[in-house]
């Protein structure tokens, strides 16, 4: 799914769900979803002249850090 974001708010916090007593009891589900970046193939700048627009090494191998402890 793609949108256009032209503003974008963001609420920011560590832990689960928030919820009242008594809203423990709905039928309802309750929980985060976690999400994680995944870096995608590297693309050239295609204004780069062909003889340097080569991915370096660096740039083809990138992986994010583990953040798994």
């Amino acid at each position: 799914m793609r949108f256009p974001l032209e503003e974008a708010s963001v609420k920011q916090r560590i832990g689960g769900p928030i919820d009242d007593d008594e809203d423990h009891a709905l039928d309802v589900w309750a929980g985060t979803i976690p999400l994680t970046l995944t870096p995608g193939t590297p693309l050239a700048d295609p204004l780069v002249p062909p003889r340097r627009s080569e991915v370096p090494q660096h740039a083809s191998e990138y992986r994010r850090p583990s953040t798994q402890r």
